[in-house]
């Protein structure tokens, strides 16, 4: 063997072992979290406020229906496409199965309109 490729085995074993203290920190961070530590930030990592956001995010629109979820996406949007509502509504927990039953549930209420861009709107009350 000559000595650059000895030198790249070299780097490459040290690339590999920086990622591996990452995952592994990445590991404790997990196990952390499974046991319900939620203020340890080991690392400086955001991954306990990321995961406990997006625990939130889920619940959101739980204890809501589907109608009460609606206005408060479109009040908070100030407006939305049927889709960006739709996968909106599914990150928020209220599960609905196609993004039509969205157009449907606005469709039926004068509380909502289209404007010219296609947006979903609140009227102005």
């Amino acid at each position: 063997m000559d000595s650059h490729t000895i030198e790249t085995l070299r780097r490459d074993a040290n690339r590999h072992r920086e990622i591996a203290k990452r995952i592994d920190a990445f590991i404790d961070e997990l196990l952390a979290l499974e046991a319900g530590n939620q203020s340890l930030a080991l690392n400086g990592s955001d991954l306990f406020e990321a995961t406990a956001e997006a625990a939130e995010t889920k619940k959101r629109f739980e204890d809501m229906t589907q109608l009460e979820a609606v206005r408060v996406i479109l009040k908070e949007s100030k407006g939305a496409k049927t889709r960006d509502i739709f996968r909106a509504l599914n990150r928020g927990g209220k599960r609905i199965a196609r993004a039509s039953y969205v157009t449907a549930i606005l469709s039926k209420h004068n509380e909502f309109y289209r404007d010219e861009n296609g947006d979903w709107q609140l009227m102005p009350f």
